[in-house]
Formats: structure tokens, sequence, C-alpha cells
């Protein structure tokens, strides 16, 4: 079971929500951020993890009991039965959040408009080389964004941290190949516009979503969601 969804920030303008409805881990990270629209982001992120626990089991109740790792993942305390994993991300416009029966990991980018440095420390030997073939700056570029979605993602599903860093590893197509023995194999899989979308939001070219789970999920649902979706949370 894997389902993914997604939340343009527009949507959270005029939604009314309840405070208490979000975890005091959630509240707390809340605090410490001073900008507007981080902490909008940060409240998107919980409330689609909200929904859909709620469609998984409607008689789960808020605010969630959520502990964060060192390794920065976050848990649910107390977890539904069957147990129940989930990941979170967000970027400039988008809130994005997996949630899966097994340990999963998501991250969105924005394909930023300025010129990417220090690809080294992202990419493997073998990406820089395949990137080096690439004349085109935008392709280029692209190709750095899609590795470096990738590469968090599967970080955070293994919940490694900063403990590996990216350039360690090569993706793939849609594997991960590596040569140290304490990483695992895992399938990610990486969303561009026209995949994503729904009768009034379309996924921005602009970004890329990646999300990491052990094995090809057939049964994936993504779905971008509206302030109507979520604002009879309680």
């Amino acid at each position: 079971m894997l389902r993914v969804y997604l939340l343009h920030t527009d949507e959270l303008k005029d939604l009314a929500v309840n405070e208490d409805l979000f975890s005091v881990q959630r509240k707390e990270k809340i605090q410490k951020l001073k900008h507007e629209d981080d902490k909008q982001l940060s409240k998107g992120v919980e409330l689609l993890l909200m929904y859909g626990l709620k469609q998984i089991d409607p008689s789960v109740h808020f605010p969630l009991s959520i502990k964060e790792e060192e390794s920065g993942n976050l848990l649910l305390e107390n977890q539904l039965d069957p147990p129940v994993f989930f990941n979170l991300s967000h970027a400039k416009e988008y809130a994005a959040c997996a949630i899966a029966d097994k340990p999963v990991g998501i991250d969105v980018e924005c394909v930023k408009t300025r010129e990417v440095q220090h690809m080294d420390r992202i990419l493997h030997p073998q990406e820089v080389m395949i990137q080096g073939f690439i004349t085109n700056p935008e392709e280029k570029k692209k190709f750095f964004y899609e590795c470096w979605v990738t590469k968090e993602s599967y970080l955070k599903n293994l919940g490694c941290g900063l403990t590996v860093r990216p350039s360690e590893f090569a993706v793939n197509e849609d594997k991960l190949e590596t040569e140290k023995t304490e990483l695992e194999n895992r399938y990610v899989h990486i969303y561009k516009a026209g995949e994503i979308e729904n009768a009034d939001w379309k996924f921005d070219a602009s970004y890329r979503l990646a999300v990491c789970t052990e094995k090809k999920e057939e049964d994936a649902v993504v779905r971008i969601l509206h302030a109507d979706d979520l604002k009879d949370l309680k």
C-alpha cells in the first residue's frame, strides 16, 4: 500500500484550521519558523498526513502522537493496526506526504533557475560523467535535481540521515546502485509534470517529486488535495 498526497500552498490561504489538531512536535516546529510561508508549508505536511490516516482508519484521532528519530524521520508513537509508516517533504509551493505499510521516503524539490553549485557533493562520479555528456544547461540542471530528489527520498527511506553522503551511491534509472554494504536496494519513482494532475491542479513542471519504497507499488495512489478535502478534519 502506498498513498502519496500533494498540496499547493494556495489551498492553505483561506483554510481555517483548528490549531489544536496539530501534534506537539509540529507546533514546536512551527513556532521556530520565522516566515509565514514556511509555517504554512509545515502545517500543510501534517494536514496531508492527518487526511491520509483518516482515509485508512476513520477512527484515528488528533492530535497525533509523533516522535522524531535521530535521523530526522518521524514516527507515530501509537501505531495503527496494522502499522503505518509515513514521510513528509515540502518545497516552495508544495507540501508532500507519503503513507505506506512499510518504510517510505519522499522528497520534492524545485528545479531552480540559478546555476547549481557543488554538484560533486551530490553526484556520484558515474553521474558526473553522465552529466558531462549533457550539453543543454537546463537539461543538465534537471538531471542534477532528479538525482537529488531520488537520493533524498532513498536516504529518508533508510533513515540514514547525514551518515551517508549522496555522492557515495549512484542512481541507475529507477534503482540505486552502491558499493556500500550497509545500504539496501530500493525502488524509486520520480514524478514529473503530466503524471500527477486533477481537474484544477497540475503538478508544476518546475518541480520533481521522488518516492522511495522497498519495491515497486503497482497500486500506488497519488492525489493533489484541495482545501475542501481538509476543512472537515477533526
